[in-house]
This record gives C-alpha cells, sequence and structure tokens, in this order.
C-alpha cells in the first residue's frame, strides 16, 4: 500500500524519483551545482559509464539532469527513450551516432562535438555517444524525462518503444547541417538546428529589453517542445530580475557573477521590506548550472572581465508550445512576452528603476561605477 493510506502526509516517490534510485549512482540536490566537473559519480551500468544525476529544486518535476564522464575511447551502452534530451558538452571531444528505431546502424547519421557544443537527440532514436579524444568528456544532459515517466510509469513504454517519429529525424538528412534562421513568437531571433558546435562562439542578436547591450537567441532543436535560448550581457553588468514557470536549466559558458532569486510573493524589493533571509545567493562561472523555482524572481550578475554567456533549456518552443508553459492567457497579458515586460505592464520583469536599492548598492560595491 503507498503511504497515503498509512495516514502520513507525506507523498510517495514518483515514477521518476523511483527509477533513479533504482540505476544506484549519486543523486545531487539543491538550488544549482557551482560546477558540473566536480559531482561525484559512480559507474551507471544502463549508460555504460560513469554519471550522477542533478536534483535542483527548481525543476519540480518539468525536467531532469543528469551528468556524465566518458573516458578516452569509451562509449556509451545504445540508448533509445521516449523523452526528449538536450546535451551540452564542456571537457572532451567526440561524436554522436543516431540511427532510427527499428532500422539498423547501416542508416546512422553521425555528428561531431567538441567543448561547448549543445545538440538534441531525436525523439526515440537510438544513439550512442562516443569520446574519440585524448582527455576525458564531460557532458551534461536535460530531459523531459520526470513528466513522460510519471504520466506512463511504464518502463517498456518508455524505453522499449519502436514508434519512429519522422517529422523529427529524417535519416537520409544530414543530422549536423540543419541551421535555419527564423523570428520566434517572442521577437526575438531564433535558429532551428539539431547542433550547435560551440555555445560560446555563436553570434547571437542583440535585445536589449533585459539591460543596455543585452543578447538573446533563441534554439528549436529537433522538432522539441523542450527548446531554449542562448543569453549574453556585457563585463561588469546585471540584468532585469524576472519570473517564469519552473524547470528552466541554466548552464553558464563564460565569464563568472552571482544570481539572487527570491519568491515573487515577496515582491519587488526583498530588502527594503525585510525578507532578505529568503533571498538564495548563487555563485556561478564557467561550468555551473542552476534551476530557479517556480515563479520565483531571479536576477543575474556578471562581476567577470568577459561577457557572461548563459544556455537557457527550457519549455517555451515557438514552434511547439505546451499550454502548461504559456500559461492563463488573460487580456492584461495579450500581445506581450511577460518575461520581457515590466510587471508594471502585465509582465513579469522588475525594471531597474524600480529595483530594491539594496541589489543595486551591492552589486555595485563588488564591480564599481554602473553604466546603466
Amino acid at each position: 500500500m503507498s503511504e497515503l493510506h498509512h495516514g502520513k502526509t507525506s507523498m510517495p516517490a514518483t515514477a521518476y524519483e523511483r527509477w533513479m534510485a533504482d540505476q544506484e549512482i549519486p543523486v545531487v540536490e539543491g538550488f544549482g551545482v557551482e560546477n558540473v566537473r566536480d559531482v561525484a559519480r559512480s559507474h551507471w551500468s544502463a549508460l555504460g559509464c560513469d554519471a550522477a544525476f542533478i536534483q535542483q529544486y527548481g525543476m519540480e518535476g518539468y525536467t531532469g539532469m543528469f551528468v556524465a564522464e566518458l573516458t578516452p575511447g569509451a562509449e556509451t551502452r545504445p540508448q533509445r527513450e521516449l523523452y526528449e534530451q538536450l546535451i551540452m558538452v564542456f571537457d572532451g571531444h567526440g561524436e554522436i551516432e543516431v540511427w532510427a528505431p527499428g532500422s539498423d546502424r547501416s542508416e546512422r547519421q553521425v555528428a561531431s562535438w567538441q567543448p561547448y557544443s549543445l545538440f538534441a537527440i531525436p525523439l526515440n532514436c537510438s544513439y550512442v555517444l562516443r569520446n574519440t579524444g585524448s582527455e576525458p568528456a564531460i557532458f551534461t544532459s536535460v530531459t523531459t524525462a520526470p513528466m513522460v515517466m510519471d504520466l506512463f510509469h511504464d518502463h517498456g513504454f518508455v524505453f522499449e518503444n519502436t514508434y519512429h517519429f519522422t517529422e523529427r529525424f529524417d535519416p537520409k538528412a544530414d543530422f549536423g547541417a540543419l541551421s535555419e534562421r527564423l523570428t520566434a513568437q517572442s521577437g526575438v531571433q531564433a535558429i532551428r538546428t539539431n547542433v550547435i558546435k560551440d555555445v560560446t562562439e555563436l553570434p547571437i542578436d542583440l535585445d536589449e529589453r533585459r539591460g543596455k547591450k543585452s543578447r538573446i537567441t533563441v534554439f528549436e532543436m529537433a522538432g522539441n517542445t523542450l527548446a531554449g535560448h542562448l543569453a549574453e550581457w556585457p563585463p561588469r553588468r546585471r540584468q532585469k530580475a524576472h519570473y517564469h514557470a519552473p524547470g528552466a536549466v541554466l548552464l553558464i559558458a563564460k565569464s563568472e557573477g552571482y544570481s539572487l532569486m527570491w519568491p515573487s510573493q515577496l515582491g519587488l524589493h526583498p530588502y527594503k521590506d525585510g525578507h532578505q533571509d529568503k533571498v538564495v545567493k548563487f555563485n556561478w562561472r564557467e561550468g555551473s548550472t542552476f534551476c530557479p523555482p517556480d515563479q520565483w524572481f531571479h536576477q543575474h550578475f556578471n562581476t567577470g572581465d568577459d561577457a557572461a554567456r548563459q544556455v537557457a533549456i527550457r519549455y517555451g518552443s515557438s514552434e511547439h508550445p505546451a499550454s502548461f508553459e504559456k500559461g492563463l492567457q488573460t487580456p492584461a497579458n495579450q500581445g506581450i512576452v511577460p518575461t520581457r515586460t515590466s510587471i508594471k505592464l502585465g509582465g513579469t520583469q522588475i525594471e531597474f528603476d524600480d529595483e530594491d536599492p539594496q541589489i543595486f548598492a551591492d552589486y555595485q560595491a563588488i564591480v564599481g561605477k554602473i553604466d546603466g
């Protein structure tokens, strides 16, 4: 019987949580991880290499994550799963080999990867990751596994399904070559692709709604609902605070700094209103990951001498949107992008003029004079 039938208030473990426990590898929990390379790992027999799960509080069952390491010359065991997956490489060189379910590997597609590569696994396709370099390869994977497993709670359906999503993977097309420019519904520039060779080098577009000289480019990968964007802002500058739905995993590819996170119910001025003990400060650098909880304001501060570049993997695809991510559409927020519109105008963003004075003062004490 479940715990609910014994009068206990705690909820039983979800299907995804039970599956994680069955894998017998470490599970790291928290608001974030300062460097994914430092996460303790152990051998994951299903994947065929050392790995660990990263359970960030802000994922809240919307997304899952793990970090894994492939030694030189090693490859993963062949995988196939009925959930979406985006992989970000931090160290090493290698390749991904992909083939359609039910076919043999003679109809495979191969694409190479390197440090700071970001690529998608086509839904339910078989694949192998291979380290072709002379150094260990370390990569993270962000997935929709919690949602899929919790909805179906049937491992055979998730891992042994042979359905081919033909619109997501064409064995005759060059998997790694797709790259098309388009405009997302949010008004920002976007690319439709399967592989970004290096997220630190890809030119991204000016969009100053989040701050002076800030940049953003959206990516749509492999026909997924799980999409994301690359964001960049100048050295020793901050971005405007905002909030949104849970599950958005942030990965830092360049520079160093910190982010503040606090529940939006506390208002725009958590320090001024005496809630400083409820503000979470997360220090980040290249290799960090963190995930703001549902409806929590979060604000990013670059304290380094390089432009900060952040990879956000999240729901919110313009091509394949999900109703749960869009939220309630009302006359007050029609026609706006909430996360880039002032909270005074129906959005969820705090303009610099409305920022808590202590937040600005603390940042200025670190970086000195701020131009805007």
